[in-house]
C-alpha cells in the first residue's frame, strides 16, 4: 500500500455516550480497511477529564466498558485522569484487523468536562482480500469464536 491509498475519518463526538457510523456495508466483502491510527482529543483545549471511547465492527460491540475479551472492539482511547497534558490521552488498536461491514465509535465522559466535545482522527488503509478470508472476517467481527 502507498500513502495515497490511505483515508482518513475524522470527526467530532458532542454529547456524552453519542455513537456515529463511520463505515457502513457497501457490499463489497472482498474490499475494506485496516486502521493504522486511532486519537482523539478534546475540542477545547482547557477541557480536561476521565473519557473512554470505543471502536468496534458491529454496533451491538459499540459499547462501554472497555473490553478486550469482546471481538467486535477493536480499538480504544482513554483519558485515565483529569489533566491537560496531551500525553496523559492513550489509544490503542489491534493490528491489522479488518474491517469490512461497520465502524462504530462511542465514547464517554464525565460530567460537563467535555462541554466542546471530543475530535477524533482515525487512519485507514483500504485492503483488498480473498472471498474465503473474507467470510472469517465476517465470523470474526461478530464475535464468533474461530478457534472452536
Amino acid at each position: 500500500m502507498t500513502s495515497k491509498d490511505t483515508r482518513y475519518l475524522k470527526g467530532t463526538l458532542t454529547t456524552d455516550n453519542q455513537r456515529k457510523d463511520l463505515l457502513v456495508d457497501d457490499g463489497r466483502l472482498t474490499h475494506g480497511f485496516i486502521i493504522k491510527s486511532f486519537t482523539m482529543w478534546p475540542a477545547r483545549s482547557g477541557q480536561v477529564g476521565d473519557f473512554s471511547a470505543v471502536l468496534a465492527t458491529k454496533s451491538s460491540g459499540a459499547a462501554l466498558p472497555m473490553n478486550a475479551s469482546d471481538n467486535r472492539q477493536i480499538g480504544w482511547a482513554y483519558c485515565p485522569y483529569a489533566t491537560s497534558l496531551g500525553s496523559a490521552i492513550e489509544s490503542i488498536i489491534l493490528p491489522d484487523e479488518i474491517v469490512l461491514e461497520e465502524l462504530i465509535i462511542v465514547a464517554d465522559w464525565t460530567g460537563t468536562d467535555f462541554a466542546d466535545g471530543l475530535n477524533y482522527l482515525i487512519e485507514l488503509c483500504p485492503i483488498t482480500i480473498t472471498d474465503s478470508h473474507s467470510a472469517l472476517v465476517l465470523i470474526n467481527n461478530k464475535s464468533q469464536d474461530l478457534q472452536n
